[in-house]
């Protein structure tokens, strides 16, 4: 790399530092995201927890645009489970994806401290 002009140099430079500088921008959205997938989560376990705790003689009612229908307790408890299991799914994929995320900041950062070593 010592032999590469100062001008190829500065491209390089810039470029890698666009690129960290999105990654960084990029991670801070996913842990948004992340932080409110596993909210929205915590908050459906409680509300199955809840209605664990009902008998099956209770009147549930589910919402349906702006009114609440009559529903049964088993249907309401199997939609809960599976709003839980998808965003579950949803947190492993936001993890794996802020991994790649960090794993690809941290890269940049390696090759730019290179780059300014090397021509120190």
């Amino acid at each position: 790399m010592s032999n590469m002009s100062q001008e190829a140099l500065q491209r390089l430079l810039q470029e890698i530092q666009i690129q960290e500088e999105s990654s960084r921008q990029k991670i801070l959205i996913v842990k948004s995201q992340l932080q409110s997938k596993e909210t929205e989560v915590r908050q459906l376990e409680l509300t199955l927890t809840q209605c664990c705790g009902l008998n099956v003689e209770n009147n549930v009612y589910t919402g349906v645009g702006k009114m609440f229908i009559k529903a049964d307790i088993s249907d309401i408890r199997t939609d809960l489970q599976s709003q839980i299991d998808a965003g579950q799914q949803n947190i492993r994929k936001l993890s794996s994806q802020l991994q790649n995320l960090e794993i690809t900041s941290h890269n940049s950062k390696q090759h730019i401290d290179t780059i300014l070593r090397q021509n120190s």
